[in-house]
């Protein structure tokens, strides 16, 4: 195989570039002169611009461009190479952190550059980052002269403002009131204006900057709640859920089937994209969470799915024995405060070099009726997700080991607790977590699980390594086995 070397590769291009570019001073001694640019790729030679992104590597096309003595792009010096360079030619790459005159009003955007003989200057925009709208920031409904906050980011270089009718596709949307009263905060991602004369009932609005445009759903009445992530589908009674999602306004009632929230424990953010709740007493199976609000309703179907459960040291499944393991009835005081009913402590000090230290040996119930997971779904699509509290920060070293029904040839080892809404380990919280169950099995379906003998769901910790001795604490509770969303 043969091998080209770039410097190379940039050398044939300009030759090709010398051969296709007319110049009319053979010396390269007269006033340097740029007509345009265009990229190094040969097959886009007639392929010119004046609007680039950062890190993007560029030939210049002129006159007389030998005996380059700098190069200044927005008012920046920049690099370059003279091996790249003839009196037609010059290879260029933009700087990826270059000062933008977006975000630098006071900048030219132009291409400078320096010879020995004179300097050429070229109208040139390097591209700013494309905007993005968040949400916007009201009282509702909204009435004209009423202020807005646009939230979002990279609102530079705003050519054009305005509402439209149109809800999905902008392309060439009509103008039905434009903005030309605003201000751009410093930051470059809050506009701040008031709802003009002749606003639309409902539609888009669009923030057309130089680079793009963005847009975000309009209406004047509070738009309906999105939900897009929740903290536990099985909370704990009485702790802390959490959900992300957008337009928390005014909320009237959050319910789980027969079980409603107590308003009073509700907070939402400033923004309106994250809310949380105290969870109530538990539902009595799966169900829907609805979040209602004065614009609308937003659902997550599947919330607690008591019929996946298999172990809740309750009445469903039970511990078998285990080494530093203790039940344990939460009572407020002392971790983990809350609990449902019974859950089963991990606790105390392990040594360094430590491969059989606490265990959980559990006998869970497998049989989970098919109407809520049915014996065809691929074990690739399942989750064993379960309740974890972690009381007391820990070092590198202690590690879990988990196995089912005896296979312990087939275990997921190291791990570490970790919450799903975080992805990380939540200290003095209940978390939800969940391991694939794909990695503790050997069989392709649920139902081909099922059939394997044997009830047993094992956590066991060690220490293989050299740290320790460190104090442990863990609580575990409401294990299931639920579909991956």
């Amino acid at each position: 195989m043969k091998y080209i070397q770039f410097p190379l590769v940039l050398l044939t291009i300009l030759m090709a570039c010398n051969f296709l570019t007319a110049c009319s001073d053979d010396d390269g001694g007269g006033i340097p002169v740029i007509h345009h640019i265009r990229l190094t790729d040969p097959a886009k030679i007639d392929s010119t611009f004046t609007d680039v992104n950062p890190g993007t590597m560029i030939v210049v096309i002129g006159e007389n461009l030998n005996g380059v003595k700098k190069v200044f792009i927005n008012e920046q010096e920049i690099s370059f190479n003279g091996n790249y360079s003839t009196s037609t030619n010059l290879i260029l790459t933009i700087p990826a952190d270059l000062p933008l005159v977006g975000a630098n009003p006071e900048l030219k955007g132009e291409l400078r550059i320096e010879t020995s003989h004179g300097t050429a200057v070229y109208s040139m925009h390097v591209l700013s980052p494309a905007p993005y709208i968040t949400r916007i920031a009201t009282k509702f409904p909204i009435n004209e002269g009423d202020p807005l906050r646009v939230i979002g980011g990279n609102f530079y270089e705003i050519q054009r403002i305005y509402f439209t009718t149109a809800q999905e596709d902008i392309t060439d949307a009509p103008v039905t009131v434009e903005v030309t009263d605003y201000t751009v905060n410093k930051g470059f991602d809050e506009i701040s204006f008031k709802a003009p004369t002749g606003l639309i009932e409902e539609g888009s609005l669009v923030i057309e900057c130089y680079t793009a445009s963005a847009s975000t759903p309009f209406r004047r009445s509070a738009l309906p709640p999105t939900i897009n992530k929740v903290s536990s589908m099985m909370p704990i009674t009485g702790t802390t859920v959490t959900v992300l999602g957008q337009n928390f306004m005014d909320i009237s009632s959050i319910t789980m089937g027969n079980r409603m929230v107590d308003l009073s424990t509700v907070t939402i953010s400033e923004a309106y994209d994250v809310l949380t709740f105290t969870m109530p007493r538990a539902p009595q199976g799966t169900c829907t969470l609805a979040i209602t609000t004065m614009g609308g309703t937003a659902e997550v179907p599947g919330f607690y799915p008591l019929e996946n459960i298999v172990l809740n040291y309750d009445n469903i499944g039970s511990f078998s024995w285990g080494g530093y393991a203790a039940a344990i009835t939460a009572d407020g005081t002392v971790a983990p405060y809350f609990s449902d009913g019974v859950c089963y402590r991990l606790a105390g000090e392990i040594t360094a070099w430590n491969w059989w230290w606490g265990q959980l040996q559990n006998t869970a119930v497998w049989s989970i009726d098919a109407a809520f997971l049915p014996a065809s779904t691929p074990t690739a699509d399942l989750l064993l997700q379960f309740e974890c509290f972690v009381a007391l920060e820990y070092g590198e070293g202690p590690v879990f080991r988990f196995y089912l029904k005896g296979n312990e040839g087939h275990n997921y080892t190291d791990y570490r607790p970790l919450s799903d809404f975080t992805g990380e380990t939540e200290v003095g919280e209940w978390m939800q977590c969940s391991i694939p169950l794909s990695s503790l099995v050997d069989e392709a379906t649920w139902g081909e699980f099922q059939s394997r003998s044997g009830d047993e769901l094992a956590i066991q910790m060690t220490n293989p390594t050299e740290f320790g001795p460190m104090m442990v604490e863990f609580y575990f509770d409401n294990f299931r086995v639920v579909k991956a969303k």
